[in-house]
């Protein structure tokens, strides 16, 4: 995936105000599936219920 794709995942996920923050960060399918919480918190996603979202959705991606 590149970056485009990754904002696609996060409009799919109702967490379109993220879009911006990961392509500034350049996050792609590669980092996507490395990041972990600390990553999370330092692209600006703080909501808690937003982190578990991401986390479960990235974990359906690896285990596909």
């Amino acid at each position: 995936w590149g970056v485009c794709e990754v904002g696609q995942w996060l409009d799919n996920l109702q967490l379109s105000e993220y879009r911006d923050s990961f392509a500034a960060n350049d996050i792609r399918g590669a980092e996507l599936l490395a990041l972990e919480r600390r990553d999370l918190k330092e692209l600006g996603v703080t909501k808690i219920g937003h982190i578990k979202r991401l986390q479960t959705a990235i974990k359906e991606i690896k285990d596909n």
